[in-house]
């Protein structure tokens, strides 16, 4: 039988006692303890290696379902936690894991060794339920530290603080959001602190101990156990999320008081060079393996690289092995064009360190020694116009692994002449050499350059058509907000939603059909209450989902009631507005008001009307949608577009005539597309029409618009 609880040698026992002395500290020394840091040596290191891989797997692998989060939700808790009885990955090869990362040029790897569900993947001393227990028996920990030492990749281990498993942990599944009949939060401190120390002793030297979710546990218990690892392993790096930062309750990935290096997740953290910072992000959706679960494309994936790097930190992208102990093919896949891309470019990633251009959503740059790479996602029109470097001069220009490039200098600007197409469509990237160091050069705006215009065109469609969207030429689909979120049905139902889009290189960006009819924004019975519940909810599976945009268009919703004063329905909108702004921006998703015309609703029937709401509202996360079809039917300008300028974020369009998709009548859109181009638009355009026959019509509308783009150029 395996020990209790308590250790039976002496190391521990000594640091025992140093973190019990540092725990009898008064409390204002507490306070000015806990930015608990390492020499900046170890994050220094860690920060040139700047591309890892995570991993999530567990016994929950034999459900499909997300570790930790599906136990007493989508899997019963005596289903869940009895997993481990038929858990036998016997295809699990260490080695061929450590050669998937080190050929998709990965430097490091950090693996769950205990998620909130408790189970641990190592034969710990501590609990029975543990990998020693399973049929497979084997120390995975073992064998994959051993695997990452030989092929020279750094070996980090995940540890959940909460364990809803665990009774004397004082929250339970599902979700952490129930209470233990008799928790015992030391007791279960003491557990925690007798594994994080088996972890490192037995496992380590560890490049960094990566916490998660530290219900219940404050500074009163996290810094001694900070101050205990750092005791084992001087230099082993500490993520924020070993204890809760003082008054914070929630978003723990977002402290900044705590531990070496703070961890935005499911999205790419703000430029920031002060705080090291690690976005983790999975390839998939789902943390923990998920059949047919959508895989990120390569430009998806290339994407969140370089833009990590451009804003100063590193990135851990997770894959999640198949209950045999194989990851997937296609994940091994889309991981190896990832490594042919770095062993082409790594040297503008490697080593690197953000800026000094500021992020743009269309290129990002990162920089060393006499170096500064640009990354350009979008292609400029002939030229790439840049700040100068001052003090600093640009000796020289080229393409990495293409030619070199003229450069002209002004009085404010660094213009650099462009071949007319990019040699990478994913990312290309322009080396500047200077006659000094980079990293002297404080951050700098980017100024306005043209890029090629209306690149990405998607289609409003459901999600089942997602690979006859692929195939027709479209570069995304918009689906509904009340068919794919489903806000007013349980979770599984949008899950079920998710786990049935086909997988494709191309992803749903945005959802339309905001709120129902009868939930009403403006009137007698207006319901903001309520619209704030369903907007929370459907906002949350957008994040989920990797939905960035919402079209809030919903004309019934917003209809003005008959003899209700039209001053007042308006007062009554932007004051909705100003509440949603803060709620989609906890989930990173943009409101696009959509003017309708009149013929659907009587209020906002122009964009001029919308541009003037969203100017009082005047939140980042409210902005304004241009819909070509309704300007048509008000007889709405293209200078409306002009005036409305950086307010406009997205785009709908369809033929006037029977609102017929592009091509079928000959539209002429060119006179809207000239505005959208002068103004600098550089989002997205989707086709929201009425199909005869979807996919024999597609194409040609795509083609259509495309052709009348190219005409401007």
């Amino acid at each position: 039988m395996k020990n209790s609880g308590k250790p039976g040698f002496l190391l521990l026992i000594i640091i025992v006692v140093c973190w019990n002395g540092c725990n009898q500290q008064q409390e204002g020394q507490v306070q000015d303890s806990q930015n608990v840091k390492s020499e900046t040596g170890p994050i220094e290191y860690w920060q040139d290696l700047k591309f890892g891989m995570f991993i999530h797997w567990g016994p929950v692998s034999l459900r499909g379902t997300e570790i930790g989060w599906s136990r007493g939700s989508q899997v019963a808790l005596e289903e869940y936690d009895n997993l481990y009885k038929e858990f036998n990955p016997v295809l699990f090869d260490a080695d061929q894991w450590v050669q998937v990362a080190k050929k998709a040029g990965m430097k490091y790897l950090i693996i769950t060794t205990k998620h909130h569900d408790g189970f641990c993947l190592w034969d710990s001393k501590y609990t029975e339920y543990d990998i020693g227990s399973t049929p497979y028996s084997k120390d995975i920990l073992k064998e994959l530290s051993k695997a990452c030492k030989n092929h020279g990749i750094r070996f980090g281990t995940y540890y959940s603080v909460c364990d809803w498993y665990h009774p004397d942990f004082p929250l339970g599944s599902p979700g952490g959001r129930t209470k233990k009949s008799d928790p015992n939060l030391e007791r279960y401190i003491d557990y925690l602190r007798n594994q994080v120390t088996e972890l490192i002793t037995n496992y380590g030297p560890l490049l960094t101990m990566w916490f998660d979710v530290p219900q219940e546990v404050d500074s009163e218990y996290g810094i001694p156990t900070v101050e205990m690892v750092r005791e084992l392993q001087p230099d082993i790096l500490i993520n924020n999320r070993a204890y809760r930062e003082t008054g914070r309750i929630s978003h723990f990935n977002r402290q900044d008081l705590v531990g070496d290096y703070s961890t935005p997740e499911q999205r790419v953290g703000e430029f920031n060079l002060e705080r090291p910072w690690e976005t983790c992000m999975t390839i998939c959706r789902q943390w923990a393996w998920k059949p047919n679960d959508r895989l990120k494309s390569l430009k998806e994936c290339l994407n969140i690289l370089a833009r990590t790097a451009g804003g100063g930190g590193n990135l851990l992208l997770n894959v999640g092995p198949m209950p045999d102990g194989r990851i997937e093919q296609r994940q091994i896949d889309r991981l190896a064009e990832m490594g042919d891309w770095l062993e082409k470019y790594g040297e503008s990633i490697y080593g690197t360190r953000g800026g000094p251009l500021k992020p743009t959503n269309w290129m990002v740059s990162t920089r060393k020694e006499n170096k500064i790479y640009l990354h350009l996602f979008d292609w400029p029109n002939g030229k790439l116009i840049l700040p100068r470097i001052d003090p600093l001069t640009v000796n020289s220009a080229r393409i990495l692994g293409g030619e070199d490039l003229k450069i002209r200098t002004s009085e404010d600007d660094l213009e650099i002449l462009l071949p007319e197409s990019p040699i990478d469509e994913n990312n290309t990237v322009i080396l500047l050499t200077l006659d000094g160091k980079a990293g002297d050069i404080d951050p700098l705006d980017v100024p306005y350059n043209e890029l090629k215009f209306l690149s990405e065109i998607g289609v409003c469609t459901q999600s089942s058509n997602l690979s006859m969207a692929e195939q027709s030429g479209a570069s995304y689909v918009e689906e509904s907000v009340r068919r794919f979120l489903v806000p007013t049905e349980p979770d599984s139902v949008f899950r079920h939603n998710l786990a049935n889009v086909p997988g494709g290189n191309i992803s749903i960006i945005a959802c339309n059909s905001f709120l129902p009819g009868n939930l009403k924004s403006v009137g007698q019975i207006a319901a903001h209450k309520t619209i704030l519940a369903y907007a929370d909810t459907a906002f949350r599976r957008a994040k989920e989902a990797g939905i960035k945009i919402v079209v809030f268009g919903s004309g019934g919703s917003r209809k003005i009631p008959e003899g209700f004063n039209p001053d007042t329905a308006r007062t009554q909108f932007i004051s909705l507005l100003g509440e949603l702004g803060p709620v989609a921006q906890k989930y990173d998703v943009v409101i696009v008001l959509e003017p309708l015309n009149s013929g659907e609703t009587n209020f906002i029937n122009s964009v001029g009307e919308g541009a003037s709401i969203v100017r009082e509202v005047n939140h980042p996360n409210i902005r304004l949608l241009a819909d070509i079809y309704h300007m048509l039917m008000e007889g709405e300008s293209p200078d409306a577009i002009r005036r409305a300028g950086s307010l406009i974020h997205h785009c709908h369009i369809a033929e006037k005539e029977q609102r017929t998709p592009p091509g079928v009548h000959g539209e002429d859109f060119t006179e809207y597309f000239k505005a959208l181009k002068e103004i600098g638009y550089i989002g997205k355009i989707s086709i929201e029409c009425r199909w005869e026959k979807i996919e024999n019509q597609l194409s040609t509308a795509i083609q259509t618009l495309k052709e009348q783009i190219a005409g401007l150029e």
